[in-house]
């Protein structure tokens, strides 16, 4: 009687599990259709997916469209520079006047010597070697030459990507974008791609800049340009003007192998003009000058006048325990809001901007070791702050 009970209690628990069991199945499949019902619900409320439309990648926006078609409503008359004894005006040199708009809004108004004397030859097509530093307006000059051979003699075809009409050779990729800076403000009211080849910096994103494009004008450092050069994406088969500037740099840094394999791949000293410019003139320069210019007009500006008579130049005469006190009394007595302080030696250049920060002064430091865009972040701020 007692198995028959205990036997009787276990059919019931088992007949109430499953029932639970269904029951808590049925739940589930009620939950899952409520959900199932909620998100269909709610798809039919949402709006119908309408794509998007692509971007025409066809045609880029040209930047300087609007400054062109501003050009077009500017005329010389607009640019008024009186005529003055022994100076040459700019006026005076039968420019394009896309390159006269662009001198006049850079404040402009009379060559430097060195442009007076080369710009009337090498306008008409003729080499020119010179010895020009820094500051006497030799960058100006041969871009000027440049931009005015491009402008006067458009090309009745497209070239292929990589095929410069221009070339510019640099030692230091500072000067190359300091050039290639120089150049976007001359050719800003006309048509004109300007790329810059140096090394430390982005490799692919400069390839991309040669083969993407038309260009007409590299400027480049040497080692960096031969490297595309041998991996086919430069052709300097078609080079119609060569400047290289600051030769006797790329000489001291040696440069020149790489110089001459450059030269050998541009066309004949007969088919390109030649434009070659160097700070100081020993007899390995005056070879290579002579070597790769036919003919040229030879032109020779001395140091004394390349010192601007603008410029303040100081002496003091102090132990090097009172430099430091005598730096900081020139910043903050004179209120300097743009200073620019040279040292000899790397922790010499941390060691003083250590010392004005100290102070409050806020600097920064640009040298070797520094990475490329920190480098000329300092810059950037300098020039905005003019």
């Amino acid at each position: 009687m007692v198995l028959s009970f205990i036997n009787n209690i276990r059919n019931k628990l088992k007949k109430l599990t499953k029932s639970e069991k269904k029951q808590h199945e049925d739940d589930s499949k009620e939950t899952v259709l409520s959900s199932e019902k909620k998100e269909d619900q709610s798809y039919q409320k949402k709006k119908p997916f309408v794509p998007k439309k692509k971007k025409n990648l066809s045609k880029p926006v040209n930047k300087s469209a609007e400054l062109i078609k501003a050009h077009d409503n500017w005329d010389i008359s607009q640019f008024i520079v009186p005529a003055a004894e022994g100076k040459t005006r700019f006026h005076d040199l039968d420019l394009p006047g896309q390159i006269l708009h662009a001198v006049a809004d850079l404040g402009f108004q009379y060559c430097s010597p060195v442009q007076s004397e080369i710009l009337p030859i090498t306008l008409a097509g003729r080499d020119a070697s010179g010895q020009a530093q820094t500051g006497t307006g030799k960058t100006a000059a041969f871009l000027i030459t440049v931009f005015a051979h491009i402008i006067k003699n458009p090309l009745n075809k497209k070239p292929s990507p990589g095929t410069p009409r221009v070339l510019i050779l640099a030692p230091t990729r500072e000067l190359v974008i300091q050039i290639a800076e120089e150049a976007r403000l001359l050719s800003k009211y006309f048509m004109s791609n300007v790329v810059t080849i140096v090394g430390g910096m982005d490799y692919q994103k400069q390839r991309k800049q040669l083969i993407g494009s038309i260009v007409d004008i590299i400027v480049a450092t040497p080692g960096r340009l031969i490297d595309f050069s041998e991996h086919n994406d430069v052709n300097l088969g078609r080079v119609e003007i060569l400047v290289i500037d600051e030769a006797d740099r790329m000489l001291d840094m040696g440069f020149i192998p790489q110089v001459r394999r450059i030269v050998r791949a541009a066309p004949h000293i007969n088919k390109r003009q030649t434009l070659f410019f160097s700070a100081t003139i020993t007899g390995e320069v005056e070879r290579l000058a002579s070597q790769w210019t036919k003919n040229p007009l030879v032109v020779e500006i001395e140091p004394k006048q390349v010192e601007v008579a603008s410029v303040e130049q100081i002496v003091y005469l102090i132990t090097t325990n009172e430099k430091f006190a005598l730096l900081y009394n020139i910043i903050t007595r004179q209120d300097l809001k743009r200073v620019i302080i040279f040292c000899n030696r790397r922790d010499e250049t941390h060691r003083i901007a250590d010392m004005l920060k100290q102070y409050d002064i806020n600097c920064a430091v640009i040298s070797g070791e520094i990475a490329q865009k920190k480098e000329f972040a300092p810059l950037k701020i300098l020039e905005q702050a003019a």
